[in-house]
């Protein structure tokens, strides 16, 4: 094994044998090949799953230090009239399913649960309104998914094929006076998640170009949103004319409305309800996401929530730090900064969405790199699609990393399958087994990918001094875990995963299917999980350097 050529060595998605199992999957009458120990996604234990956007991210109040909040009450949602019911929409991160429904109690169980609370996604008229149609939930139990349909026809269909009905979920609006609801299908899910239902354009298009079947208009709903009153004041009021305020989930953005007044707020900071969190809404009263200028001050928003995660009031330059600093790694790996006079650079220094923190002396103590995407290779979008002999679940790890390290350098979405379909179009991915190639990613496809996304690499071999320079540099680095590792307990394969920031010797991980390993981890234990081929070089480990700020390294 340790002479085997990187050309042809190919790193596959380790198929654990110590996590909980689900039954033996057999794929024999398909595909020919029986494939055995998979794991069963239901069965992981979340609970250490870290969120990206809190990675080292100061716990403190210095994170609202020099901000001034708009000076209303803040509100949990407001019934809006004794007309309209909340529809509620949930996010299960482990099944990518989304979930509906106007019980306040069942919504506070699913939360409990571990399920993501995405807020009210639209209202549903009562059951006594005159313009109410029922909408049915039905649940499919070997699927573990739900789905929701006005369709009498449909819903029969459904109930004969196994599927249960849960009664109503919610009351649509009859006619075409209300706000359209569209339905995507994702032809890869095989499990829950495999509708979605959506009032945004937005997203409903996003769907459609991450592969997601469009199936056109499902419902429509109430029309619930924001009207100019006679004094050009943007209010949100219901069907009924009665104000709401608070925040507001619409159409894909967050607004939030004056307990007082009622009128949309603008340019202003408002704490989120019920939690430390803040978001700032800006000149349209949309919340800000990702790295923003606000005045002479740069702050970072969650690409997501939109929450506040860095408050960089005090960062060296502002938005010009790229153009006005100079960045220097010597071969010690002590990185350092200074301004175009040589003077060195004290405190932090922002650059789009990372940050440097320097020493008295200019010497960059910890970089931290916010709002890294967080792929799984098991996601449905990709998840269940063929390769040969298998699907990219078991063999996707690669390109998941790639697209994880390619949206962190230059800030716009990457599918892991299309990158996974670009490997395979050069042969550089390989799902048949048997024909005496190992299945996944070839070593030399990840240098190929590199190039043909026009992404600065380095690579194959990185030593410990090497990875500690590109991550301080703000870069990324793909690195390949040994089978039978620490943080890779399978028997069998090689797997990859992502690193990013560093601070104290510390780095923080994106694992696309090991859940746990999804956090802070020193360095030197990452390394002993390595395959080494070379002395003193760690084998296939790339790194990907940023070109947003130039760093001069002495490799």
């Amino acid at each position: 094994m340790k002479k085997m050529a990187t050309s042809l060595l190919a790193i596959a998605m380790c198929l654990s044998q110590t996590m909980p199992l689900m039954a033996q999957e057999n794929t024999e009458a398909s595909k020919g090949q029986y494939v055995e120990n998979i794991p069963d996604m239901n069965e992981w234990n979340f609970d250490d799953f870290i969120d990206e956007s809190t990675y080292f991210q100061e716990k403190s109040d210095k994170l609202f230090e020099n901000i001034t909040f708009h000076s209303t009450e803040p509100k949990a949602y407001s019934e809006i009239s004794a007309k309209y019911e909340r529809v509620f929409r949930l996010y299960n991160l482990r099944t990518s399913e989304h979930f509906y429904t106007r019980d306040e109690n069942e919504r506070k169980a699913l939360i409990r649960g571990g399920w993501i609370d995405e807020k009210v996604s639209w209202y549903s008229l009562k059951a006594d309104d005159p313009l109410a149609e029922p909408v049915y939930r039905l649940y499919n139990p070997n699927a573990q998914d739900h789905h929701y349909t006005r369709e009498e026809n449909e819903k029969s269909v459904l109930i004969q094929l196994g599927w249960v009905l849960e009664g109503i979920g919610w009351y649509a609006q009859k006619g075409t006076e209300g706000k359209p609801i569209y339905r995507a299908y994702n032809p890869n899910a095989t499990a829950a998640g495999a509708h979605h239902f959506s009032r945004s354009d937005n997203e409903y298009n996003a769907l459609a170009n991450m592969g997601w079947k469009q199936e056109g208009l499902s419902f429509y709903v109430p029309k619930v949103n924001m009207i100019v009153n006679e004094y050009g004041q943007e209010v949100w009021y219901d069907q009924t004319g009665t104000p709401s305020y608070g925040e507001a989930y619409y159409d894909g953005d967050w607004y939030y409305f004056d307990s007082i007044t009622k009128r949309k707020i603008k340019n202003a900071f408002v704490k989120v309800p019920n939690s430390e969190q803040a978001r700032y809404y800006g000149d349209q009263g949309k919340a800000l996401y990702g790295s923003q200028k606000i005045g002479n001050k740069s702050f970072i928003f969650d690409h997501t929530s939109g929450y506040l995660i860095y408050n960089g009031s005090d960062s060296v330059f502002g938005d010009q730090a790229a153009s006005n600093v100079i960045a220097k790694i010597d071969k010690s790996g002590t990185m350092r900064m200074y301004d175009k006079a040589g003077n060195p650079v004290r405190g932090d220094v922002r650059v789009n969405n990372v940050v440097y923190t320097t020493d008295n002396h200019g010497v960059v103590i910890r970089t931290q790199v916010y709002n890294v995407p967080h792929y799984f290779q098991t996601d449905p979008r990709w998840g269940n699609v063929w390769f040969g002999d298998t699907t990219f679940r078991h063999i996707g790890c690669v390109p998941t990393v790639l697209a994880m390290a390619y949206e962190g350098i230059n800030n716009r979405p990457y599918s892991p399958l299309d990158i996974a379909y670009a490997l395979k179009s050069v042969g550089k991915i390989n799902g048949t087994f048997g024909n005496g190639i190992p299945i996944g990613t070839k070593g030399d496809g990840v240098m190929w990918a590199a190039e043909h996304y026009g992404i600065q690499a380095r690579g194959d071999y990185l030593d410990q001094m090497e990875i500690t320079k590109v991550l301080k540099s703000g870069g990324f680095v793909s690195f390949t875990l040994n089978a039978r590792s620490q943080l890779n307990p399978d028997t069998r394969f090689y797997h990859e995963i992502l690193l990013y920031g560093y601070e104290n010797g510390n780095v923080q991980v994106h694992d696309p299917l090991y859940v746990n390993n999804n956090r802070t981890i020193d360095l030197d234990t990452i390394m002993r999980c390595n395959v080494e081929f070379e002395p003193a070089k760690i084998n296939l480990t790339w790194g990907y350097l940023r070109d947003d700020i130039h760093v001069e390294i002495e490799w």
